[in-house]
């Protein structure tokens, strides 16, 4: 992936914002006249679906004030999660179990003046948790093609609160403190790239979503059966929950709930001379759409 160069501007909102690894691309399928076989080359290949994409990676912070949306409320907004509010005290998101999202439209000013969009995106994130380092928010898109042109990025830099870093965290899993090495949560959101359509003004319509498959998984240090028995919960097919507090200022503090069950067997490693196990869970629907919570407080 490409890392954003100095003058580059990444806009959603009508706001600049900071990424890392950025994609922004228009996309093109070509069609191929294979009725002119074997003499392909007297026939001009022609574009045929047109569409744009977009990915990048965001560092997770709050807004600075407990109870104002973050930078990160429109791409939420897009990943069909919405908002509950407490003025100067929280902004709670949650999944739309009817994966109702709100589309996007995602600026790249290659240069500060070759402007690349990928509009009316719907797309997905993963939330990546290691130690000495922010949170990182891995979003990827789909979107609506529009052609390039020549333009400046020219809005103010959104006011988000420093990113805090992964140490010092209150984090648990299955209810007990943990060596936890590594942790993720990915919303694993479906949706059509490109999503096709004859009627169409490039071949396709607004992307939308149409399934999810949230997981989350942890690397931990293997504990002693005591403190938490692993196989005994795969066995009885008891939930994990996973909880991690990043920050520790109020308007930069964010808290990570999710709770689903075991979906493959856990998997031992070695790291430093001790053993590590990593277990995979998958969010179970039966329990509600209210099993992965992130609160900005």
């Amino acid at each position: 992936m490409a890392q954003v160069k100095a003058l580059d501007v990444v806009e959603w909102g009508g706001l600049k914002h900071r990424v890392a690894d950025l994609v922004v691309n228009p996309n093109a399928e070509f069609y191929d006249n294979l009725a002119q076989t074997p003499e392909r080359d007297r026939d001009i290949t022609r574009p045929g679906v047109l569409w744009s994409g977009a990915s990048f990676t965001t560092q997770a912070c709050g807004s600075g004030t407990a109870g104002a949306p973050p930078d990160a409320h429109l791409l939420l907004n897009a990943c069909g999660m919405r908002a509950s509010v407490v003025a100067a005290t929280s902004v709670t998101y949650t999944l739309d179990p009817a994966f109702t999202h709100t589309p996007l439209d995602i600026d790249c000013y290659r240069g500060n003046q070759y402007l690349i969009s990928a509009d009316n995106c719907t797309g997905t994130c993963e939330w990546v948790f290691t130690p000495g380092a922010p949170c990182l928010e891995n979003w990827t898109f789909s979107g609506i093609y529009q052609a390039p042109t020549d333009a400046s990025g020219t809005a103010a830099m959104g006011a988000s609160a420093r990113p805090p870093i992964c140490k010092g965290l209150t984090a648990t899993f299955a209810g007990s403190t943990v060596c936890m090495k590594e942790a993720r949560i990915s919303l694993g959101n479906v949706y059509p790239d490109p999503d096709r359509c004859i009627a169409g003004t490039n071949g396709i319509q607004d992307p939308a979503l149409s399934d999810r498959d949230v997981t989350f998984s942890a690397v931990i240090r293997l504990p002693l059966v005591a403190s938490l028995d692993i196989w005994g919960m795969i066995t009885a097919e008891t939930p994990f929950a996973m909880h991690i507090v990043l920050g520790g200022v109020a308007g930069n503090i964010t808290t990570y709930d999710i709770e689903g069950y075991a979906m493959e067997t856990p998997a031992p490693s070695e790291s430093e001379g001790f053993h590590e196990i990593t277990v995979r869970c998958r969010m179970s629907w039966l329990s509600g759409d209210t099993q992965l919570t992130i609160a900005y407080t």
